[in-house]
């Protein structure tokens, strides 16, 4: 088996090499399914587990079961990255070191994030940001990234509700890009939440929610930190309920424009100033030669469009 971060020195890129992915199984129906409840040695073993209370202060991975959890975290079973070897490239190769973690989001195998309760949306964030915490303080780490994948046409294997956490030794192409210009004061974030105020779909006290005028995907969506925070971790108690709600309410629109869609979380690498926000992408189209071989993606849905059809201003 191949777990390999590799170099494209012809397109400045980067490659994780990973066949053992390819064999993931595939569940759609709740019979078999390794993220419902009673189903927990079909998996690795439990790292984090929601709710406390229940656990009484016993490891969760000896309790996950007995306690009734609501959220449940263990290490991929078809990890992209393993805490295996030491990170070091020679000759544009090096072990793709790093933590790769499933969070479930809820027991109930059909119950869809749209329709999860408030007091399961904060559970959902006190997992994230525990492990956001555990992943990060980890010295060889640089950068944490959390994603979604939901539907068939997102990359999603298991159709139970879930997330994944990845923990890099170097920040990731796109983040530092964003890095790079997100410095307080000189932020294209705070800057984009200016002069993309007519694309606003939804606002609140403390995000907003905007189809960007140079969106990639039909409808995609991004929830924005309106004070220029650098992470998750930097998010009080009610900021971090406004979010999740925010992020609640842009997926149920969406599911009803496309069922599959992916959400990146976007936080500061170490060191670095950010401006923490969500990108959430329908994946209704599939990319062609234009897009996979030269660069510029067609996206046949505008701004105002796509503010048409979920809902927002016209």
């Amino acid at each position: 088996m191949t777990l390999e971060f590799r170099k494209d020195e012809t397109k400045g890129a980067l490659v994780v090499m990973a066949d053992e992915r390819s064999m993931r199984p595939t569940h759609g129906v709740k019979k078999g399914c390794p993220f419902c409840r009673g189903n927990e040695r079909m998996t690795p073993p439990t790292v984090f587990a929601l709710p406390y209370d229940r656990l009484r202060g016993a490891p969760a991975r000896m309790t996950a079961r007995r306690a009734g959890w609501r959220t449940r975290v263990f290490q991929n079973l078809y990890s992209a990255l393993k805490r295996k070897g030491r990170f070091a490239w020679k000759d544009g190769t090096a072990p793709a070191f790093g933590d790769h973690e499933v969070i479930v989001e809820t027991p109930r195998h059909a119950e869809l994030f749209q329709d999860y309760s408030n007091q399961q949306l904060m559970l959902l964030w006190e997992t994230y940001r525990a492990r956001y915490d555990e992943l990060r303080s980890r010295k060889d780490v640089r950068c944490v990234f959390i994603f979604k994948n939901h539907g068939a046409k997102s990359g999603a294997s298991i159709g139970h509700e879930h997330s994944q956490i990845t923990s890099w030794p170097f920040v990731p192409g796109m983040i530092a890009a964003e890095a790079a210009k997100s410095k307080k004061g000189h932020c294209v974030f705070c800057k984009l939440l200016k002069e993309e105020r007519k694309n606003v779909l939804l606002e609140s006290g403390h995000f907003v929610a905007l189809c960007p005028s140079f969106a990639h995907f039909p409808c995609e969506t991004w929830v924005i930190a309106k004070e220029h925070k650098r992470s998750i971790r930097d998010l009080n108690d009610a900021e971090a309920q406004s979010f999740m709600l925010m992020l609640q309410e842009c997926v149920r629109r969406i599911s009803g424009f496309e069922e599959s869609y992916n959400i990146a979380f976007h936080s500061a690498p170490k060191g670095a100033d950010f401006h923490f926000h969500a990108e959430i992408y329908p994946r209704k189209p599939i990319w062609g030669a234009v897009e996979l071989g030269a660069g510029p993606v067609l996206n046949t849905t505008t701004e105002r469009s796509a503010l048409a059809i979920l809902g927002g201003r016209k």
